[in-house]
């Protein structure tokens, strides 16, 4: 079973609805009750004026009071009432309306702040994200600003760096093929001496050493291997005394065998 309760102010919002209710039937019901009384009194008046105009001209005096009569009957107290009535009834649906009116109005400018404030809150949230973000892009831009300059400085000193090596390993090289064209031409009058050609010289070089037991020789022409074979008529002229000539301008002698026992 379903108990219905009301708080005080609900009842109290059902008891000003009904006397609202009965106001406002009893201020219809009086306007048209004077309305009707108005009518009544109009069709009154228009009738004794009708009668007073077919009485005979000798009761004119007569019609004249009759019809002073008529109009004077058009105010009568009970329309005094009437009008109180509805001044009172009027008043007392002012009076009842009033507060429910206003805190409607209250309610409603109330939701319309509320509705100003909460799209405030929004627009001031948003410009804060807004501000944000257009620092942390701006954040982003000087970090991206500073990774490129970085990159930018470590390539400009790789460059640099690569630009010295290569220049000191140009100038090596340059200082090795200095030496080695000084060592070519000093070799050459050891090989005139002995009777043969550098290439000749060399292949029997590389026989004499008794590290190695196969020289393997490169020819594009039949005529080159036959030179390069006369390198073994060359072999039993490297005399001792010939291999230290050699080896001091050549200066590359290996050292000692080490041993790593």
């Amino acid at each position: 079973m379903k108990i219905l309760c009301f708080s005080s102010r609900h009842h109290t919002s059902a008891i000003q609805l009904c006397v609202v209710l009965v106001l406002a039937v009893l201020l219809v019901f009086s306007v048209g009750t004077a309305i009707s009384a108005s009518s009544e009194h109009e069709s009154a008046a228009e009738a004794v004026h009708e009668s007073s105009a077919v009485a005979e001209e000798a009761v004119e005096h007569a019609e004249g009071e009759a019809h002073g009569e008529a109009h004077g009957k058009g105010w009568v107290p009970t329309d005094t009432y009437r009008l109180l009535h509805f001044i009172v009834l009027a008043g007392g649906l002012f009076f009842l309306l009033k507060k429910p009116v206003s805190q409607a109005l209250d309610a409603r400018v109330k939701g319309i702040e509320d509705q100003l404030s909460e799209l405030e809150a929004q627009k001031k949230a948003a410009e804060q994200k807004l501000a944000e973000y257009n620092q942390k892009f701006a954040q982003l831009e000087k970090e991206s600003e500073s990774i490129v300059a970085e990159y930018v400085r470590q390539g400009e000193e790789a460059k640099i760096r690569i630009l010295k090596e290569a220049e000191s390993s140009a100038d090596k090289m340059k200082a090795q093929a200095q030496k080695n064209i000084e060592k070519v031409r000093q070799m050459m009058p050891l090989a005139e001496e002995l009777g043969c050609s550098m290439a000749q010289l060399a292949i029997a070089w590389c026989l004499k050493n008794p590290n190695v037991s196969t020289v393997i020789t490169g020819a594009s022409r039949p005529e080159q291997v036959s030179e390069n074979m006369k390198a073994l008529d060359v072999l039993p002229k490297l005399t001792a005394d010939v291999m230290e000539k050699i080896e001091a301008i050549l200066d590359n002698h290996p050292g000692g065998e080490e041993n790593y026992r």
